[in-house]
């Protein structure tokens, strides 16, 4: 199966000029056809896997939001992913797993890692009870196009020089396309941790991931109620 750059598009749950960018830097599998660009549905599907990023098999049946400004918390955990049983001692061995796990090409997880180290280095991201919330000091414009969280959870605790001197065992990485999208989703983010069963759920790991989703599901209903 043949795909055009809007459906390739959609396919990566990307934006067509994301796309384009990457056949400019050669990241991704495209095939000249005239004056276009054709991806092969496998080609793109493998590609993806390789790389950690999300794919939808059916372009057609995709649903574009409104706004990436109205992401919720839930919607950019499931295209961040979460994932459990991550053996890491150290704040930069933690860092250094989000982002080989985060939903952005293999060629950008070395930039990624490296901006997370710089804002680590500013002040911590541990926000208390078991729980950090690492992102890059400015919002990634131009290698994203769209806001995701990424869960890590440890199998240990770690060190993380928390604002009450408790180690982390759940990191939230936040990525953002934009400074109103990262602030908008900052607060969403610190609203549900002020729920003491999300933080809960989050560093005891007893609950499965859906059952952490639905969780905050019905947290962020009641935000603005």
């Amino acid at each position: 199966m043949k795909l055009d750059t809007l459906k390739a598009a959609l396919c990566l749950g990307v934006s067509a000029d994301t796309v384009e960018r990457w056949i400019r830097q050669g990241k991704v599998p495209a095939h000249r056809q005239g004056t276009d660009w054709v991806f092969h549905l496998s080609q793109l599907r493998d590609w993806a896997r390789a790389n950690g990023l999300p794919f939808r098999e059916h372009p057609d049946q995709v649903q574009i939001t409104d706004s990436i400004e109205q992401v919720t918390v839930v919607q950019a955990l499931r295209y961040g992913g979460l994932h459990h049983g991550i053996e890491a001692t150290t704040v930069n061995e933690v860092l250094e797993t989000l982002a080989q796990v985060a939903p952005i090409p293999s060629a950008d997880r070395e930039e990624l890692s490296r901006r997370l180290k710089e804002r680590e280095e500013l002040s911590s991201t541990g926000i208390g009870r078991g729980v950090a919330v690492p992102h890059p000091r400015e919002p990634l414009e131009g290698l994203i196009d769209r806001p995701s969280i990424t869960a890590c959870f440890m199998t240990s605790p770690v060190a993380f020089g928390a604002i009450d001197g408790r180690p982390v065992s759940a990191a939230l990485l936040l990525l953002s396309p934009s400074v109103q999208t990262h602030l908008r989703l900052l607060s969403r983010v610190a609203f549900c941790l002020g729920n003491g069963q999300v933080t809960s759920m989050l560093t005891e790991g007893h609950q499965s991931s859906e059952e952490l989703l639905e969780r905050l599901d019905a947290v962020e209903a009641h935000i603005g109620s």
